[in-house]
């Protein structure tokens, strides 16, 4: 999972110090599912959609991979995540969560999909259809 090679992608144009320095955080507690941190680092000005440098994951794949809570996902999610971003393998937060077993992870990002009309990942041939038909098959 680490290899301490993971950071955040930042623009140096367009990002602070400190907001670099908070969506390094943010990532960091994301992975560990900590959901104060999470919060912490988005008061901060932390960017929600912040990525590893290694694999290209988002805070919220790692955030959909929590076994013991919800809250780094709602967290992220109401500062307004991409649900569709993708790493570097091509997958997203659903793919994640779906992969890992975390089920109310994986029905939150399908209500959200769902509500989310203008987002690419659902107008894509390589879109999230496999883990919603895998968690409708497999949770029937």
């Amino acid at each position: 999972m680490g290899s301490g090679r993971s950071t955040e992608h930042a623009q140096p144009c367009c990002e602070s110090e400190g907001s670099r320095a908070a969506s390094k955080l943010l990532l960091n507690a994301a992975r560990r599912c900590d959901a104060d941190a999470v919060q912490k680092a988005l008061v901060m000005g932390a960017d929600p959609n912040t990525r590893s440098d290694h694999s290209g994951r988002p805070a919220l794949s790692f955030a959909a991979q929590c076994a013991d809570t919800s809250q780094p996902l709602q967290h992220l999610l109401c500062a307004r995540a991409h649900v569709d971003a993708t790493a570097h393998d091509g997958r997203t937060a659903l793919h994640i969560a779906v992969a890992w077993e975390r089920g109310a992870a994986a029905s939150k990002l399908v209500e959200v999909l769902q509500n989310c009309r203008d987002c690419p990942a659902l107008k894509s041939p390589h879109s999230e259809c496999v883990p919603v038909m895998y968690m409708e098959f497999h949770h029937a």
